[in-house]
């Protein structure tokens, strides 16, 4: 602001803690716009516009496809991005206000892998062994995790075997019942992968 910027484009990497400096680029009436992400709490008085994917109903589909690809159910794990972020409270509340209606759908747990390839790799192996690979559908928030959820599913002995793209965005998924798969959620696009055992003949 002091250096006299005639706009702010601002994407958050905490989602809270922005009131003092959006009121001073609004008393030095310098507009700001939101990238990507939102602010806590949401007082749009401080912004002009945010500009964004519909983050919930992203997950909302995704968690949609799940339901009609295992019409069973099955055990499911989410890989977050970092906490507080504001993608991340909206991913989650569009996945679990349809997955939490369908009792068939176990919740084997979540957690963080910070939008990294790597860390979803190392985290998504530790979830594969701990429950013998029985993970039917991983929710990952962003294409990265989800490609590191397809490594370690890979990995374990696992072999992709296709893959499919559909917006508006998707994370990845994973199963070893009766046979493995994966497939993956961000915006604006939707990757989703499934895998199985490769045969013994």
């Amino acid at each position: 602001m002091d250096e006299g910027v005639d706009v702010i484009l601002l994407s958050a990497t905490e989602g809270s803690g922005w009131e003092d400096s959006l009121k001073r680029a609004q008393e030095a009436e310098i507009p700001v716009i939101l990238i990507d992400r939102g602010i806590e709490p949401d007082d749009s008085s401080l912004y002009v516009t945010r500009i964004a994917p519909n983050n919930k109903e992203v997950s909302t589909s995704v968690a949609n496809w799940a339901v009609e690809t295992f019409p069973e159910g099955g055990n499911f794990f989410v890989l977050e991005g970092p906490a507080g972020v504001s993608v991340v409270n909206e991913r989650n509340e569009g996945w679990n206000e349809v997955i939490s209606a369908n009792a068939a759908f176990k919740s084997l747990g979540s957690q963080t892998a910070n939008w990294s390839t790597e860390e979803a790799k190392s985290v998504f192996e530790t979830v594969l062994k701990s429950n013998n690979n029985d993970v039917q559908i991983v929710f990952a928030q962003n294409d990265e995790m989800g490609l590191g959820a397809v490594q370690a599913v890979e990995e374990a002995g696992l072999t992709r075997v296709s893959t499919s793209r559909s917006p508006p965005s998707t994370a990845p998924r994973a199963r070893s019942r009766p046979s493995p798969q994966a497939s993956s959620a961000s915006s604006p696009s939707t990757t989703r992968s499934s895998v199985r055992r490769p045969s013994m003949s």
